[in-house]
């Protein structure tokens, strides 16, 4: 439950923030390097004018955990608005307003959002954004020079800073969004949140790879089913193929004793008649001329027929 102490404590640190305006670029008293603590794309200092409920606001918070104390109605959550707003964020991320106008402060016609970014590498980046009611748009800045929005989402991205990722910014109105994430959600967006530059990039290929192994898996074990098919199909036609070779074995020998068979008919039939001549010359014990000259020419005549 919210009580007045919260409330004077933020105002105090609203008021020690603006008079340190005096102090150097990066938020610190001169001759106090005061950026101990800080990593690159850090939060150094945030400047609000005309924005939802302040007129002029400038603080600073420090390089660790930083809490806003306040009762309700009391700017707590414009302040994480500006951030959102201030570093290329869709209004729609924060679930409140469909236009970046909206957050305007009422009877004002433009806003201004400035953020400081520390660097580890020289100047901090100052990003302004300076909002106009009339045609709904925005001018960019980056340390005083003109901009472009995707520049500035370049910048941030370069500097790991997350708008979208509720595991590094989760405003009030997505909490419920956050909690209905699954297992894999929140292992991404964390592995994009903390985890080095190429971390999710690389989850993502071990995802394909394994993908692409099930896939392999899938095709091994169809092409087994199916060569196990072919292998009984083949046997199947091998048992066909000794039938019909066996088959044309028959029909050869049948041709071929088709082919012998007169010539075993005219033996027997040679056979036989040379029989039947032998009982006859043996009945006839005299035979005459006229009997032994048909007998000669019946064989004669057979012989012929053999040939």
């Amino acid at each position: 439950m919210a009580s007045k102490r919260p409330s004077s404590s933020l105002k105090s640190h609203f008021d020690s923030s603006k008079k340190s305006k005096a102090t150097g670029a990066s938020g610190h008293p001169d001759g106090d390097d005061g950026n101990e603590g800080f990593v690159d794309g850090a939060i150094v200092r945030v400047k609000m004018r005309n924005f939802v409920t302040y007129g002029d606001c400038e603080f600073r918070p420090g390089p660790h955990l930083n809490v806003l104390l306040g009762p309700n109605g009391t700017g707590k959550s414009s302040i994480v608005c500006a951030i959102c707003l201030g570093l290329a964020g869709a209004p729609k991320l924060l679930g409140r307003a469909t236009e970046v106008r909206e957050f305007i402060k009422h009877g004002a016609s433009q806003a201004m959002v400035e953020i400081e970014l520390y660097s580890s590498s020289g100047r901090n980046h100052i990003i302004t954004r300076d909002i106009f009611r009339n045609e709904n748009r925005s001018n960019w800045k980056i340390n005083g020079k003109t901009t472009t929005m995707k520049e500035v989402q370049e910048l941030t991205k370069k500097l790991n800073v997350q708008i979208g990722n509720l595991c590094q910014f989760l405003p009030q109105d997505k909490v419920a969004e956050f909690a209905k994430m699954s297992q894999q959600q929140l292992l991404e967006a964390t592995e994009k949140a903390v985890g080095p530059a190429d971390m999710f990039d690389t989850h993502q290929k071990l995802i394909d790879l394994r993908k692409q192994e099930k896939e392999l898996e899938v095709s091994l074990r169809n092409n087994k089913e199916h060569l196990e098919k072919l292998e009984q199909q083949n046997e199947r036609l091998e048992h066909e193929v000794k039938r019909h070779q066996e088959r044309e074995r028959h029909l050869q020998k049948v041709q071929i004793l088709e082919k012998k068979k007169p010539w075993a008919v005219s033996v027997t039939t040679f056979k036989l008649f040379t029989t039947d001549l032998t009982c006859i010359s043996h009945n006839l014990v005299q035979p005459s001329g006229l009997n032994f000259i048909f007998i000669s020419f019946l064989s004669h005549f057979y012989m012929c027929l053999m040939r």
